[in-house]
């Protein structure tokens, strides 16, 4: 008769050899499953271990019973074979998902590595602008100082020159009343010499001397007059052409004023947009760092991606 205790043996190790069978059989279908994926289920394998347990208790039950142990053994093969079926399958869709995502993780890193290559090509041709349009505002400054300066000399000249015209519109003011007092000193000459022709005429041949030199009086009176006259329209005339002068200066002077404070607003505004365009170039040195920083930091990106699908193969 065989001994109960050898039949528990036996049954035992077939107990446990079948379900090894199985899994190596649904490993064998699965053997595309990535190492860590397998390391994964091989926290499964305790089912065989639970199974085992319930065999050697059911053996105790059934006092070595071999057909009803092996009844009530079946379904937990069965069960187990499932598991690993379903736990292979999980596995291998896992693994699917998990290279997908790690292709749309390295295309992501490229796009990234790119958007940043060329956001640093991009910040590198702005600050190259900035550059340009900073020494082109700081020449156009220099230019518009000088021009500032050159305006101001001007404006000073033109001031002396309208005092000097306000000062010769003074003379000639004074210069007519002048040739007014010579005016009338010649028309009372000239009623002098009037009144000593008469008189040398009354006198007869004893004023008749007198009479010629009276004559020549009232002629050279009469001259000076008219010569006081003509140099009185002359300085009339200088006087106008002066005031004129003087009008046209100070209108000169206004648009000098306004031409300057023009030139002034153009300076300060020249020194805003330079240091506008300095801000602009720290901010695109900024940014192209930051464009060089995210580039690497998408190469070691791709890089660990690329390693780690190799680990998965």
């Amino acid at each position: 008769m065989v001994n109960p205790s050898s039949l528990i043996i036996s049954f035992l190790t077939i107990g446990i050899l079948i379900p090894v069978i199985i899994l190596g059989y649904f490993f064998y279908l699965g053997r595309n499953v990535k190492i860590i994926d397998f390391k994964v289920a091989a926290g499964y394998w305790s089912t065989i271990g639970l199974i085992a347990t319930l065999v050697v208790i059911i053996s105790d039950i059934f006092e070595g019973n071999i057909f009803a142990m092996i009844f009530l053994m079946l379904p937990g093969f069965l069960v187990s074979a499932t598991i690993c079926q379903v736990i292979l399958k999980n596995l291998k869709r896992n693994r699917i998902g998990f290279e997908n995502a790690l292709e749309v993780g390295r295309n992501t890193s490229l796009n990234v590595a790119n958007m940043a290559t060329e956001l640093a090509a991009s910040a590198s041709e702005v600050n190259a602008n900035a550059s340009e349009v900073s020494a082109t505002t700081q020449e156009v400054n220099e230019e518009t100082q000088d021009q500032v300066k050159k305006l101001t000399e001007i404006n000073k000249a033109a001031s002396k020159i309208n005092i000097l015209a306000g000062k010769v519109k003074n003379s000639s003011d004074d210069i007519r009343k002048i040739m007014d007092l010579i005016t009338n000193i010649a028309e009372q000459t000239n009623l002098l010499a009037l009144n000593a022709s008469i008189e040398a005429g009354r006198a007869g041949d004893h004023g008749r001397g007198f009479a010629v030199v009276a004559d020549e009086v009232r002629k050279l009176a009469e001259e000076s007059k008219n010569t006081t006259n003509n140099s009185r329209i002359k300085i009339l005339e200088i006087v106008q052409l002066i005031e004129e002068t003087g009008l046209q200066i100070k209108n000169i002077t206004s648009d000098i004023r306004g031409a300057l404070m023009a030139g002034e607003h153009t300076a300060a505004a020249m020194e805003m947009i330079n240091s506008s365009t300095e801000e602009q170039t720290a901010s695109m040195e900024e940014i192209n760092a930051t464009a060089s920083r995210l580039g690497e930091l998408s190469e070691k990106l791709r890089d660990a991606l690329t390693i780690q699908k190799k680990i998965t193969k």
